[in-house]
């Protein structure tokens, strides 16, 4: 252990926030906006070509093997599976003979289903696509497309496509102006299954 690391455990709560909002690595909300395009212009948000960086950079060091997983660009060495949505997604694929087709909305570069693949090992087929932002679309099918993982821009890209077993929605409606559109959306794609998680 460093003296760093020794510093950061010995030092108490109070002073380590005290430290996170002077150096700019606290979370901070200021101000009132009126609409959402103000709030928009008063903050970064996922779309932060810093931010794509460190997801992408995590994303390597978890398919080379140095992690277990990752969320948001940071790293967790030991596994934590969502047995919820894992459940959920077992059913589905109980339903079709043992096939998984997901539509990850929003699902970064593999997040989830890094999280949940070892679990699915016994499913006869596995399909994932990951519906994104567009630079996050383009770093997943330049570097992280598999067989079974691929990238899309929209949900009537996949929908064209032919695969409409399972919509994945994990953390991700309560970040879009209009999710009520977006449920919309994923009505008209006529899934079998929504999952909604946190």
């Amino acid at each position: 252990m460093n003296a760093r690391s020794v510093a950061l455990a010995l030092a108490p709560p109070v002073v380590m926030s005290l430290f996170r909002r002077w150096s700019g690595h606290a979370l901070r909300f200021a101000g009132t906006p009126a609409d959402w395009t103000q709030a928009m212009s008063m903050s970064d948000g996922y779309d932060d070509a810093v931010i794509l960086d460190r997801v992408r950079q995590a994303t390597r060091a978890v398919v080379s093997g140095q992690a277990r997983y990752e969320r948001d660009a940071v790293l967790f060495d030991e596994p934590d599976f969502p047995f919820a949505v894992i459940a959920a997604l077992l059913r589905a694929a109980a339903l079709d003979r043992g096939r998984l087709q997901v539509i990850d909305f929003g699902g970064s570069l593999g997040s989830t289903y890094r999280q949940c693949r070892p679990l699915l090992d016994g499913l006869a087929d596995v399909r994932w696509c990951i519906v994104e932002q567009p630079a996050f679309v383009e770093a997943g099918r330049t570097e992280f497309t598999t067989d079974e993982l691929h990238f899309a821009r929209s949900l009537g890209e996949v929908s064209a496509s032919g695969q409409s077993g399972v919509i994945l929605a994990s953390s991700v409606l309560q970040y879009l102006q209009d999710p009520h559109s977006v449920l919309r959306e994923f009505a008209a794609a006529q899934a079998r299954h929504l999952i909604i998680d946190r």
